[in-house]
């Protein structure tokens, strides 16, 4: 697949020259959760929070200490909403890291995967995204 980026001046239009610089930026909106647990009665929910004025559908992947992916979530998080996403079935019994694809902008997709044990204590595990 090829995507294009359109550029274009409101300083220059048919004289453009050597001196006429652009800068594009190109940020990953993926964001990583280095853990989830759903083994050894731990269970998993993710909560995500939209930050825009903008619906922002979501897809988290979760992914087995193997690198195999175990499951798949998709969500639509309503503008300036908070969705809690239960950890799908098929990845019951394992555990490993999610991976969270967007179609929002940088930093607009905030959360974390809490992780739930039978003993009453709760594992907290940020999204984080890669650094400017």
């Amino acid at each position: 697949m090829l995507d294009y980026i359109r550029v274009r001046s409101d300083g220059c239009t048919t004289d453009c020259g050597p001196d006429d610089t652009y800068r594009i930026r190109v940020r990953e909106t993926t964001g990583r959760i280095a853990r989830f647990n759903e083994a050894a009665g731990q269970r998993t929910v993710l909560v995500l929070q939209n930050r825009t004025g903008a619906p922002v559908s979501a897809r988290a992947t979760y992914w087995g200490a193997s690198g195999q992916a175990v499951g798949r979530t998709e969500v639509t998080i309503p503008a300036r909403g908070v969705s809690v996403v239960p950890s799908p079935g098929s990845s019951l019994g394992t555990s490993g890291s999610i991976t969270v694809s967007t179609d929002a902008p940088y930093g607009a997709l905030v959360g974390k995967a809490v992780a739930l044990d039978p003993a009453g204590f709760a594992f907290d595990t940020p999204l984080s995204e890669r650094p400017r």
